[in-house]
């Protein structure tokens, strides 16, 4: 009898500590899936956090890209600039430059990004990446990241630039002398004039040799290619065109740039006086800074004042990132400027220092004056004149993380 209870009482313990075991194996598994599923969590919100800090690199890039103000200082030309070195030369030489913002703290999450902006072609797309996580571990150490990674397309502000080096719908007739080349490849005329043509003095220096077959020289009359006097050609086209008004101003904007006014003035980089300036200086004022690359290359500078403009002897805009300055008035231009791009007056232009363009120059009256005008119109000017970007656009299925 003592021996069966003895039976009973092993039986029970071993029930027990089965019983126990299997309890104790429970609460274990109970345990590690709601670790697990913890761990899940935390990582789920860690990945959200490190996509919401890549997602606000972009928007930041964006910003700075979209605005008219800040946009300039991400080019050289149609290539992105780097963020250490400068603008390189020829503009080729840009084309590996890298644009990066160093990591950005985001405000309360303790998240931050790094974001890379880069361009291998001066046409192609523009790529942003961003890298977001948390701080202080988004370069070289292992935690949660994303990545996302944006393709730009640009959106041009000019339809087009002027397909001659010099054009005006009145009279062009200047007393000292005059070397306008169209080697473009646009258009095909030096000088466009709507009501005639007078070259009494012109140049006859190695850009507008007879040889040439590229522009004026010589005597009234004497042009490479026959390129003759386009009497009354450019006011016709006004009249009888779909889509130019009977305002022989506005229409000619729009020959110029295929644009409306009210649109580049909206987009320009600066406005210089009238009711919506950008900023208090006048164009004179403004020329002082005329050397720095930062104030005037890639840039669109509306001015809406006239009268006369001293331009001094600065450098305006470069080959890569030329400027457009639109003077809203008639004019006068004194000093000895080198503008790199475009000049675009709205009345007449009177020519009393020797302004060499490369570029193109577009006149709404008439031009005149005895000074000195030179205009070079390259294939490089118009083409990278017609790439200065009103904004840009995301392409369809760019945006991937991982």
């Amino acid at each position: 009898m003592s021996s069966l209870k003895k039976q009973n009482g092993v039986a029970t313990l071993l029930t027990a500590m089965v019983a126990l075991f299997i309890m104790t194996i429970s609460v274990f598994l109970v345990n590690r899936v709601t670790l697990i599923d913890m761990l899940n969590s935390s990582a789920q919100t860690q990945s959200s956090r490190a996509k919401e800090a890549a997602e606000a690199g972009i928007n930041y890039a964006l910003a700075q890209l979209d605005n008219n103000g800040t946009r300039a200082q991400y080019f050289c030309g149609n290539y992105i600039r780097s963020n250490t070195t400068a603008c390189a030369t020829p503009s080729s030489a840009n084309a590996g430059n890298a644009f990066v913002i160093a990591e950005t703290a985001l405000s309360t999450s303790g998240m931050a990004f790094t974001t890379t902006i880069t361009r291998s072609d001066p046409s192609g797309p523009i790529r942003i990446r961003s890298i977001g996580g948390k701080q202080g571990c988004l370069s070289g150490i292992t935690c949660t990241k994303s990545v996302i990674d944006v393709l730009l397309s640009t959106d041009p502000l000019f339809g087009r630039m002027p397909p001659d080096a010099v054009s005006s719908p009145g009279y062009i007739g200047i007393t000292g002398s005059i070397c306008a080349q169209n080697a473009s490849g646009n258009g095909g005329f030096a000088a466009r004039a709507g009501m005639g043509l007078d070259t009494t003095n012109n140049l006859q220096g190695t850009g507008c040799a007879a040889s040439n077959a590229n522009g004026l020289y010589g005597a009234i009359g004497t042009t490479d290619k026959n390129l003759a006097a386009m009497n009354g050609t450019l006011q016709n086209k006004f009249t009888t065109d779909t889509g130019y008004s009977a305002d022989l101003e506005s229409s000619f904007f729009k020959y110029t740039f295929d644009k409306n006014e009210s649109y580049i003035y909206q987009n320009a980089n600066e406005r210089l006086g009238g009711a919506h300036a950008t900023s208090s200086q006048s164009l004179n004022t403004f020329a002082n800074s005329g050397s720095d690359c930062s104030k005037t290359c890639g840039k669109v500078i509306w001015v809406s004042e006239q009268g006369l403009f001293d331009l001094g002897n600065g450098t305006y805009g470069s080959t890569d990132a030329p400027v457009i300055i639109i003077l809203n008035g008639a004019a006068t231009i004194t000093g000895s400027p080198v503008i790199n791009g475009m000049l675009y007056v709205s009345g007449s232009l009177t020519v009393t220092g020797t302004p060499n363009i490369n570029g193109a120059v577009s006149v709404g009256g008439a031009v005149s004056g005895n000074g000195t005008l030179t205009v070079l119109y390259t294939a490089d000017s118009k083409e990278n004149s017609e790439q200065i970007p009103a904004g840009f656009t995301m392409q369809s299925g760019s945006w991937r993380d991982w």
